[in-house]
């Protein structure tokens, strides 16, 4: 067998799994909107919601896809009120949390009245000024 032939197989391959890859994402996908808009106490004192599915990061050779990291609204300090990140998904017991973190899952309508709390507090600030 020849360089090229070798070449031209691992290039088959490698779109093959390209598209297994796309497959079993999209079916994680579908599964994962489930835990949108689930909440958690963190730690004690930190207060997250999950607002979206993992999405894929283009790259200069593919994507990266992080199947544990979910966008997330998180509710802060009055220097910084609102941040988005990613919330692991070892908040529900999926994946592994290797800093121990505490979380407690709480109702939506917990997260809501600490939103509104911040954001009135948030607003009061801005007046001010």
């Amino acid at each position: 067998m020849t360089i090229k032939e070798i070449d031209k197989q691992i290039t088959e391959l490698r779109n093959l799994r390209y598209e297994a890859e796309k497959k079993e994402i999209a079916e994680f996908k579908e599964k994962a909107k489930a835990n949108v808009g689930r909440c958690f106490l963190i730690n004690g004192s930190r207060y997250a919601k999950v607002i979206d599915i993992p999405q894929e990061e283009p790259t200069m050779t593919g994507f990266n896809f992080n199947q544990y990291q979910y966008p997330a609204l998180f509710l802060g300090s009055r220097k910084r009120p609102f941040k988005f990140d990613t919330l692991f998904s070892a908040a529900w017991g999926e994946g592994h949390d290797c800093l121990n973190t505490d979380y407690k899952e709480i109702s939506s309508e917990e997260f809501q009245t600490k939103f509104d709390e911040i954001l009135d507090d948030f607003r009061n600030r801005m007046t001010a000024i």
